[in-house]
Formats: structure tokens, sequence, C-alpha cells
């Protein structure tokens, strides 16, 4: 202190003490009800400090009820924990990690939610994860800069220790920001390939009474693990068969016998007729089963 009774250049900021008021704790009650923490208002001018604040909930056992209620309306717990997600609370987080704070010094603060809940928040508010990923890589680029300060302040006598304390502040780059500063950087995973869908089928063959036939076709039932129809195709006659029934000699079905004329009369056997020898016109004559020749 100099002679005015002023803090001297250089040395740290005395607050002047603030008097119990019953409207600044009712203010200060409000705003902690509203989401903000004790510890951001008390920092404010002209606002009592954090331990003054505390000592009047002490000493005044009223306020002292009124604060905890006024932290359960918050979403907060009796001992200072915060269980609900609150923006405000999520924002100085956010604002102190920048400023190059780490989050356990932060989560130390009776006023700020545990480390368990700050990462149950990253897990289920989206907006958080990712306002904590821009606030790690903020904290990564601030390592360059003091690793680059440090590099060039460093004397023969500090190399070592310089290079310990810049490993450890590559590494912590590393980890905070793998995207930019890591070594190896985290590759996109590949698509997956697209599904191929095997059919298995069977195909058995049909034939009806006159011969004629098609291919019916059978797929496996996954839920009964029995073959399904699921198809048909279109009736034919197999090359070089004759339709069944439509014999103009012998009755339904049946062939003529080898060498049989096909001119002779009734009751003429296969030796009769002048025109049943081998070389007649008969066996020359080729098969026609329609009568058309």
């Amino acid at each position: 202190m100099d002679d005015a009774g002023l803090p001297a250049e250089g040395s740290a900021r005395v607050r002047r003490y603030v008097r119990y008021q019953y409207a600044l704790a009712k203010a200060v009650l409000k705003r902690v009800a509203a989401g903000e923490s004790l510890a951001a208002i008390c920092r404010e001018p002209f606002m009592p400090s954090r331990n003054t604040f505390r000592r009047w909930a002490n000493e005044r056992p009223t306020l002292g009820l009124r604060l905890e209620r006024a932290r359960r309306e918050a979403g907060r717990m009796g001992t200072g924990g915060m269980t609900t997600y609150c923006p405000v609370v999520a924002n100085e987080i956010y604002t102190r990690l920048c400023a190059g704070e780490s989050l356990s010094a932060i989560c130390r603060d009776r006023d700020m939610p545990a480390n368990s809940t700050v990462n149950l928040w990253r897990r289920d508010v989206p907006e958080f994860a990712e306002a904590m990923r821009m606030a790690r890589q903020a904290q990564a680029e601030a390592f360059c800069d003091t690793g680059w300060e440090l590099a060039m302040g460093a004397t023969p006598e500090t190399a070592y220790l310089t290079h310990v304390r810049l490993g450890q502040l590559r590494w912590m780059a590393a980890v905070w920001s793998p995207r930019t500063h890591a070594r190896l950087k985290p590759a996109e995973p590949e698509e997956a390939p697209e599904t191929q869908r095997l059919i298995l089928k069977h195909f058995r063959l049909e034939e009806r009474e006159d011969g004629a036939m098609r291919v019916v076709t059978y797929q496996p039932d996954a839920d009964r693990c029995v073959p399904v129809r699921v198809g048909e195709g279109p009736w034919s006659f197999p090359p070089g068969l004759m339709k069944k029934g439509r014999w103009p000699h012998g009755g339904a079905g049946a062939l003529p016998a080898p060498g049989a004329g096909l001119g002779a009369g009734p009751g003429a056997g296969p030796e009769s007729g002048p025109e049943s020898g081998p070389g007649s016109e008969a066996a020359e004559r080729p098969h026609d089963p329609e009568g058309w020749t």
C-alpha cells in the first residue's frame, strides 16, 4: 500500500467490504433461482464476495434456507451439486474452459456441478457436447501459444524442463483436439457395403395326364422352414413326344406296331396286304397319325 492508502501497482486487487442488505440478498437469491451460480454473481463489482454471502447465510438461518431453496429451484442439490441441465451454468463452464481453467478445478467449485454430472450432460445434451468440443479445441490452440512462449524462453539450464512441459502440452492438445492436433488423425468410418440378399429357389417338373409338362418354382419360407410354391410356367409338350389320346389307330395312347401298314383293312395283320412288305409304298410312307396323307 502507498501513502494514500491505495493498492500499489502490481499488487492484488482488494475488494470493498459489502455490508448486509436485505434487498441485495434478495436480488442474489432471485438470480440463483434463475440458474446463475453464486460464484458468477459474487464476481461482479459492488457485489459481496462468495465467502461474505456464505457468512451471511450462516449467521441468518432464514437466508440459508432460502439459498438452498433457490438452488433446488435452479436444479441444484443442497450441497451445491447440480443434476438438471442449466444453459446458464453450461455457458459458464464453456467460458471458464476457454479461459484456460481445467474442468476438475471448475467442478471443485461448490456452485458448479460435479464432474460426473458434466459427463452426463455431454452424453444427453448434444449442444453442450458440441460446446465442450469447441472449448477443448480452444484450449488446445492456447497450449500451442503457451508452448511457443516456453520454447522461445528456454535456456541451456531449463532445456530439459522445457522439453518435459512441451511434451505434456503436446499430449494434452492431441487428446482434447485430435482432429487438429493429434499425430494420427481420426478417419471417418467407411460406409457399410450394400446388403446383398440371396434368394434360393428350387425347380421341379410337373406332368399332366396328357403328357404336357411345366416347371414349378419353390422358395424356402424363413419363418416356417418349409418350401413354398411361388410360381409355375406354361404347359408345353416335350419335343418328340406326341399328345396322348389322339392316335387314329390302335386306341387311345397306342402306337402302331413297327412295319404295320396304314392302308390295310380291318383284320389285316402285320404281314397281310400287298403293300406291307419291305420296299412297299406303305413302308416308305412317312408316319402321319393325324391322317393328312
